[in-house]
């Protein structure tokens, strides 16, 4: 007895077949396998196809028994099957097309140009499926978007705070009469709405999830006033952030009728080429536009309540004690030659060989101290505008790029070089305020707010309280 859907479409034609004219029984058959097994929709586009099989089914169970020679035969012969082919897809999307494929590599394949190749299926001729054309939404698409968005969102709180001022009225008549209908119906009104209201504004929302991060890294902002000895604490616990985005995917990209222009892909390389071209490279103290910036350059400032006598030397201390090798303090203090002082400070390993989290948060702390301390770094940086600064030393691919002279301009050389000072360089120069803000009554006014005269001030009784303390 057959089961399942083909059961039923059996059982359902021996009823309705009894009804019909002789030869009209095949005609009914497909009737029935459209209504029970397609939506109307697409009754008409796949209803040959499977009706084929059902048929084939059907013709299988109404064949006679018949009995296979050398076998003893009990009561019945078992009835012969039938092999079957295969039903054979014709594509008419790229759906359909790439299940075809999967079936049948060598037959579907694609043209020149990218479009879909259907060979000759059941008499058929070969054809040619085209796909569209992808492009990124432009800015006039994209305005308008965000203007029928907005127009979408004072509609909703215009009528977001029309429910607010009626959910008023009913909770009073609630308290007063005790009719609460109007009540709970404005309420579901305003959830509705609210939930609207925020897939306006951001159609796509996800969560992300930040494990056990530091104090500085939840602030998520450079100009927050974050304790020095604090920021790089954990807080222990992991934190979720919610994050959303303006912009559906089918807003992003958009389909378009015909091919993109390749001046615009053109344009667009053009631009990222321009910019990636755009360096500044700095290298040993001697070089005399920007050899400030290098780390070996002898200048003192106090970082940590500790005074320095270059960005190198403050960054390997500070490196050895955030590893647990507060034993190398003292020596590498003592050093003041650069050579010594990358030479111990490379070889310096953490307690179980552990490594600082940030190493370049950590560089960029204590640049942004040097830049507060001393004058000349400010113009400097604001100088060399958005380029990116590049650190030319050949022995060190931490804090340069392991080149030198132009090859250091060329990141398809880096092989793997992590730039940190360089990073550290442009972090500081986009915090800076803009060279009109920075000269007001009273001095240069840093990036902390005061005068240079401040910061001298500060500077001095720094060092002069270390000097007490030393003697």
């Amino acid at each position: 007895m057959e089961t399942g859907v083909t059961g039923a479409i059996l059982r359902l034609y021996s009823v309705e077949s009894r009804e019909m004219e002789p030869g009209q029984e095949e005609k009914g058959l497909l009737n029935i396998v459209r209504d029970a097994i397609l939506p109307p929709e697409e009754a008409a586009n796949n209803i040959h196809d499977i009706a084929e099989e059902v048929v084939e089914e059907f013709e299988e169970a109404e064949e006679p028994a018949v009995p296979v020679a050398g076998e003893a035969v009990a009561g019945a012969a078992a009835p012969a099957k039938r092999a079957r082919k295969p039903r054979e897809i014709k594509p008419t999307d790229s759906k359909s097309f790439f299940r075809a494929r999967a079936k049948d590599v060598g037959r579907f394949k694609f043209t020149s140009d990218g479009n879909l190749l259907v060979p000759p299926i059941g008499g058929e001729e070969s054809k040619i499926l085209p796909l569209p054309y992808y492009s990124e939404s432009t800015p006039e698409e994209r305005k308008e978007i965000d203007t029928k968005r907005r127009d979408d969102i004072l509609a909703v709180e215009r009528e977001y705070d029309e429910l607010s001022r009626q959910l008023h009225v009913a909770m009073e008549e609630w308290k007063s009469s005790g009719d609460y209908v109007d009540a709970v119906r404005l309420q579901k009104e305003l959830l509705a709405l609210d939930s609207r209201r925020t897939s306006l504004r951001s159609p796509i929302r996800w969560g992300n999830k930040f494990k056990n991060p530091t104090i500085k890294a939840v602030l998520m902002h450079e100009t927050a006033v974050v304790d020095e000895k604090n920021q790089d604490m954990k807080l222990g616990y992991d934190v979720m952030c919610l994050v959303g985005r303006p912009y559906t995917f089918e807003q992003e990209v958009r389909v378009r009728e015909t091919k993109p222009e390749a001046k615009l892909a053109a344009e667009a390389e053009g631009a990222e080429a321009e910019k990636e071209e755009s360096f500044v490279v700095f290298g040993p103290p001697q070089d005399p536009e920007y050899g400030i910036l290098s780390p070996e350059t002898p200048v003192e400032f106090v970082y940590n309540t500790t005074k320095y006598t270059s960005i190198l030397q403050a960054y390997y201390v500070e490196r050895a004690t955030q590893v647990g090798r507060i034993d190398m303090r003292a020596t590498l203090l003592k050093s003041v030659n650069p050579r010594t002082i990358r030479s111990i400070g490379s070889r310096v390993v953490g307690v179980e060989k552990k490594e600082i989290d940030m190493p370049l948060e950590l560089l960029t702390d204590i640049v942004k101290s040097l830049v507060l301390q001393d004058a000349r770094y400010a113009p400097l940086l604001r100088k060399t505008g958005v380029d990116t600064l590049v650190y030319a030393e050949p022995l060190d691919k931490i804090l340069g790029v392991g080149l030198s002279g132009e090859e250091a301009a060329n990141p398809s050389q880096w092989n793997g070089a992590k730039n940190l000072l360089g990073q550290a360089w442009q972090a500081v120069r986009k915090g800076l305020p803009a060279e009109e803000e920075a000269v007001q009554s009273g001095g240069a006014v840093l990036e902390s707010g005061r005068t240079v005269q401040d910061v001298k001030s500060v500077r001095a009784n720094i060092l002069k309280g270390y000097y007490r303390r030393r003697h």
